[in-house]
């Protein structure tokens, strides 16, 4: 099976950015993890340190703040999926228009097409300066076309 350059190019470039997304997202998850057992360190530090002096209650093991810790995020902020900002999800669209019209440096569509990457930035900059009014002229001729049909039935 024969290759073009561009098409090996773009095998690459999705290559890459799946080994990318495998990336971080296992650095994600270790981070993740450290983040929450140095939180679970952190609360028992604290509980050891004030509550006994405090409320004469015993001291506690890492891991009984680790759970206290998971109680509290369910009793007070419950288990549903965190809310994104109205500004996270446009920055998701944002990037997503950007992905499906070739401008993040991978040209999605290019391939089916059969256009280069350079033809694909020229059909981009066509229909951003003549698209609307060519489609415009294009529905006129259409309504015209309709309703002469319609005349002659």
């Amino acid at each position: 099976m024969c290759h073009s350059h561009a098409a090996m190019r773009y095998d690459r470039e999705r290559l890459l950015r799946a080994v990318r997304i495998m990336m971080v997202a296992i650095a994600g998850v270790v981070f993740a993890t450290v983040f929450a057992l140095m939180f679970g360190c952190l609360v028992m530090l604290l509980w050891n340190w004030l509550i006994p002096s405090l409320f004469g209650l015993k001291t506690i093991s890492y891991w009984q703040a680790f759970g206290v810790t998971i109680l509290s995020k369910i009793l007070f902020s419950g288990v549903h999926p965190p809310h994104r900002s109205p500004i996270h999800q446009r920055w998701h669209r944002e990037r997503f228009k950007n992905w499906i019209h070739g401008e993040d440096g991978v040209y999605c569509r290019s391939q089916k097409d059969g256009f280069s990457p350079e033809e694909m930035r020229h059909y981009h900059s066509f229909w951003t300066e003549e698209g609307e009014s060519a489609f415009k002229e294009y529905l006129r001729k259409k309504k015209a076309d309709s309703d002469d049909g319609a005349a002659t039935e």
